[in-house]
């Protein structure tokens, strides 16, 4: 893996060449992370059966909870760090990184903690009534996940802001790193050594966490060190010896100093800023709320869908979510991947440039939905067979799901519009949304089309709310145009 400094002008390089060096890398990344769960329910779905694929969508809402106050402050910094970078003010950008990491990291240990002890409680909260087996599959499965809840929440943080400092690559490499090993982990513990449904969960925090490690090497300050090796190669240079030993030594020193020499502007530094940690938390509030807006339609859908068809209903929500996490996941890609670009330009003023970005954007969004979308229909039958064994739940899933992705076509651009807004700090415009797109319209809708048309009206209701989230997207961003979007840019307060 190089790590090589970027060459991206983020100011004039073309939009397609910097579509194309962050939309890549990170999709393959993203995918990495998304094949976390899409694993999971593979590998728990041939081993355990539908009841432990029940089990885990039951405790799914919990984790977008979780992930709120990961997208939130990563999030938030990433949009800050790429904002001062294009101002030049690298030490303010490294402030913001150590105390979003400095405060991170204890909660996430504390949170961990907390679901260990008592997921039996935070499972009642969500969800009730399930048979004692399903239940208790839950209860394991979420004990596994707090064990490693903090490299779940690191994970995403780390990997945003390297991306931000221009080092894509390396982050999609520390990704697939940790998605090989949940892979070989999800194997070994459910298969090899027969831990039960919590042998995945250990997999999927100790992939997170293997990820996070690598991550991290890139915010260590190694100046001392490197300092320190320059001078030891420089006397066993001047030494002047034949030795074969000698010479083996300087070649690892020279090797030494080739790996730990520090690329990109970012490390961690002695410093913590609760300033920074409150406009990182505004600015990246949206994506907050759309975690935890997903998480309150996932377990909006598990209680609807429960009353309506039982926990096969659930069996069947679970292969929805599973096989979507794909889709999705190149959804979100291609609207984050905006984000650096849209940022760097801002701080800039550069207006026009910023134009032609959302134009380009919301293109290439519903070009690749719609294909997507497509090649979902061609294989949706080995699609429902790889999470499902039941004949008639997967007869029921590859139905539902070909009405349910519709919506995806069209949460694609409500996505870009959200992050771009995001991006150019028009935090609350982005907030109602990403609020439209997750909960204000299929809160309305969900209740109504399944009491009128049961199952098949619960899945319809997801692409007309996204339809109805659309409208109000267009006309939030055609108001924030009307007062100036392109004309003037919203400073940050002095420091």
């Amino acid at each position: 893996m190089s790590n090589s400094p970027s060459s991206l002008d983020l100011a004039r390089d073309s939009i397609f060449k910097l579509f194309l060096n962050y939309f890549i890398p990170m999709l393959l990344a993203m995918l990495a992370m998304a094949s976390y769960s899409t694993v999971d329910g593979i590998f728990v779905n041939k081993k355990l059966g539908d009841d432990a694929m029940k089990s885990i969508v039951a405790v799914w809402p919990i984790f977008p909870i979780f992930m709120a106050g990961s997208l939130m402050f990563g999030l938030g910094a990433s949009s800050l760090i790429s904002y001062y970078l294009a101002k030049g003010k690298k030490k303010i950008a490294r402030i913001i990184f150590s105390s979003v990491f400095f405060f991170v990291f204890p909660l996430s240990l504390s949170l961990g903690l907390l679901t260990y002890i008592y997921p039996d409680r935070i499972i009642t909260w969500f969800i009730s009534d399930l048979s004692s087996y399903v239940k208790q599959m839950s209860i394991d499965y979420l004990r596994g996940i707090g064990i490693g809840l903090f490299g779940i929440v690191l994970h995403p943080i780390l990997d945003i802001c390297i991306i931000n400092d221009k080092r894509p690559r390396f982050a999609m490499f520390a990704m697939f790193l940790g998605a090989i090993s949940n892979v070989i982990l999800n194997y070994l513990f459910l298969f090899v050594w027969e831990f039960g449904i919590i042998g995945s969960a250990y997999a999927t925090v100790l992939g997170h966490i293997i990820g996070s490690l690598v991550l991290f090497g890139h915010y260590i300050p190694r100046y001392r060190l490197i300092a320190k090796l320059n001078n030891l190669a420089l006397r066993v240079n001047i030494s002047n010896s034949n030795s074969i030993f000698v010479s083996l030594c300087l070649v690892a020193l020279r090797i030494c100093l080739l790996i730990l020499r520090k690329k990109g502007d970012l490390y961690l530094v002695p410093a913590f800023s609760a300033r920074y940690i409150i406009q990182c938390a505004k600015f990246g509030s949206p994506y907050a709320a759309s975690e935890i807006s997903a998480g309150f339609m996932m377990w909006f859908y598990n209680v609807t869908l429960k009353g309506i068809g039982g926990e096969d209903a659930l069996a069947v929500y679970s292969a929805i979510l599973y096989a979507g996490f794909g889709f999705f996941t190149v959804l979100l890609s291609l609207a984050e991947s905006i984000q650096p670009i849209a940022s760097f330009n801002y701080g800039l003023r550069n207006f026009a440039r910023l134009k032609s970005l959302l134009r380009f954007y919301i293109i290439a969004e519903i070009i690749i939905s719609v294909g997507i979308y497509i090649m979902f229909l061609i294989f949706k039958e080995q699609i429902a067979m790889a999470f499902l064994q039941d004949s008639l739940l997967k007869s029921q899933s590859m139905e539902a799901m070909s009405v349910y992705f519709l919506g995806f076509i069209l949460l694609g651009t409500n996505l870009v519009i959200a992050l771009y807004l995001q991006s150019l700090q028009r935090a609350f415009s982005s907030f109602l949304v990403t609020i439209s797109y997750t909960v204000v319209f299929i809160a309305a809708l969900l209740p109504i089309m399944a009491h009128y048309y049961g199952l098949q009206g619960a899945y319809i209701a997801y692409p007309i709310s996204q339809i109805l989230a659309l409208l109000a997207s267009i006309a939030i961003i055609a108001r924030e145009i009307s007062l100036g979007l392109f004309i003037k840019c919203y400073p940050m307060r002095r420091t």
